[in-house]
């Protein structure tokens, strides 16, 4: 399958009108294994940014809160879905529902002449924001080229979020598109046409304060008048009614407190305020990323089409889809995960991850780092180790726990153990079923790990843990979990 690299997706710098070479982030498009099969990137417009088609372009660079902790911006995610001709944004945050302080975003699309860097980007008439106070606080200007303003801010309610728009080209324009919930429900906007085509584009808040959630659009690149050759700039900020700006904003680091109105984001230290090509190419391109499940494993292989100053990968590991992860293995510690430098070949990897917990889920984040120790994540897969030996005869849910004899009984080379776990949907029972010797001494464990209610069972070969074919003689079983346990005796005839 060929992948390509962006809406036309190469890497170029765009010569800007002063003749200096604009950086900007490239519009990617991504197709990304998940698990074991080829799946078609799909975002669900509703506030939560976690699908794995997403990639970070931009990130909090401190921890200001200007206008307290109950507002807040603290990532830019983007994904360019060029089968259907769409760019989703995603800005991270949250918004204080006691006023009506808001969360605006900054947009340019290089193929558009917007309003340049440093010039006044208020509207006077404009929502929120953006008419600066009444038209007396309009004189507020980017460090970058602005093509659209946007303004989300929930006036003071708890159940309701309001969406005003401004374009900079040509003779700037202002649209309010109309409100939505703030529980993630889409809204399609705007409900004539204006700035763009009526009902030409989706949005959705959701103000949970998750470190996934926040503001989602989609826009078709129709209405944007992107082509295949774009690239874009974002910049994500907290900002009050009266065009008061915060000292919270995304990218960038002030560390003078709220720089207040008819700021000049190209005057302020702590800059870029836009994210730049730096954030958005990709030392990576992922072609697949897998994982297969084994008896107290995980399997990790993942290939790429080309990589790009890619000193390698980190992975990390949860076993809860929303998280925390923690850092299981690194480049840094293992030549597995080293990355090839520079290379537009194909290059194939592979990770075992050891020693889990059998009937337990792992979610799997792969994160490459560049020379510039830049990292990158690159989806989510997840796998359920499970004993090789262990089958499951039928998922109905047993009123209650039982060990069967085994069968056959007696046996020469192997016999199969048949057992019932009691328990209701959505259950997870730790089970340990283990062959010991007439003296009590543990010579097999069979299954260590977790499983739902069913019917199970499981096969011994008459061989121990280190692998020695046992004697004839007599040997127990026992089931063991938190609210049963029992033991049986079978023998083994050589």
């Amino acid at each position: 399958m060929t992948l390509k690299k962006s809406l036309r997706l190469g890497k170029r710098n765009n010569q800007n009108k002063g003749g200096c070479m604009r950086k900007a982030v490239t519009i990617l498009f991504l197709s990304l294994f998940c698990s074991t099969a080829l799946l078609q990137a799909q975002i669900t417009v509703d506030g939560d940014l976690s699908e794995s088609a997403y990639k970070t372009i931009g990130t909090k660079q401190n921890s200001n809160a200007g206008f307290g902790s109950s507002i807040d911006v603290s990532r830019i995610v983007y994904y360019a879905d060029n089968t259907n001709n769409a760019l989703y944004i995603g800005v991270v945050g949250k918004l204080n529902t006691a006023n009506d302080d808001g969360i605006g975003i900054w947009l340019n699309i290089t193929s558009q002449t917007g309003a340049a860097a440093g010039t006044v980007l208020g509207i006077a008439g404009g929502g929120h924001y953006i008419d600066g106070d009444n038209g007396t606080n309009l004189n507020y200007k980017a460090d970058f080229e602005v093509d659209y303003q946007f303004a989300f801010n929930p006036g003071s309610t708890s159940n309701t979020v309001y969406f005003d728009a401004a374009e900079n080209i040509g003779t700037p324009s202002t649209q309010y598109f109309g409100q939505t919930d703030q529980s993630g429900t889409s809204a399609t906007v705007p409900s004539a046409d204006g700035i763009f085509t009526a009902n030409s584009i989706t949005w959705a808040f959701n103000n949970g304060g998750g470190t996934n959630t926040g503001v989602e659009i989609r826009i078709p690149y129709s209405e944007l008048g992107a082509s295949s050759s774009d690239f874009i700039e974002v910049f994500a900020f907290v900002v009050s009614n009266t065009a008061w700006f915060s000292d919270v904003t995304v990218p960038g680091n002030i560390t003078t407190g709220n720089p207040g109105q008819n700021v000049d984001f190209g005057a302020l230290s702590g800059g870029p305020y836009h994210t730049t090509l730096a954030d958005g190419s990709l030392p990576v391109e992922l072609v697949s990323f897998s994982a297969e499940a084994g008896n107290e494993k995980v399997t990790l292989t993942w290939q790429t089409a080309s990589e790009l100053n890619n000193q390698g990968f980190v992975l990390l590991r949860s076993t809860q889809k929303e998280g925390p992860f923690e850092e299981i293995d690194s480049y840094e510690y293992n030549a597995q995960l080293r990355g090839a430098g520079t290379t537009s070949n194909t290059t194939d990897y592979a990770y075992t991850d050891r020693y889990l917990v059998n009937g337990t889920t792992y979610w799997y984040k792969l994160v490459d780092v560049d020379v510039n120790g830049r990292r990158t994540g690159s989806g989510m897969v997840s796998a359920t180790p499970q004993a090789d030996n262990l089958e499951i005869i039928t998922d109905r849910f047993p009123a209650r726990f039982r060990l069967e004899q085994n069968y056959p009984n007696p046996f020469n080379p192997s016999t199969r153990i048949g057992f019932d776990i009691a328990g209701k949907s959505g259950d997870a029972i730790a089970v340990n079923l283990s062959v010991y010797n007439t003296q009590g001494v543990k010579i097999k464990t069979l299954y260590n790990g977790l499983l739902a209610p069913g019917e199970y069972t499981l096969e011994w070969d008459g061989i121990n843990e280190s692998g020695q074919i046992m004697s004839s003689g007599v040997y127990f079983y026992r089931l063991s979990t938190p609210r049963f346990t029992t033991s049986k005796k079978m023998i083994l005839m050589r």
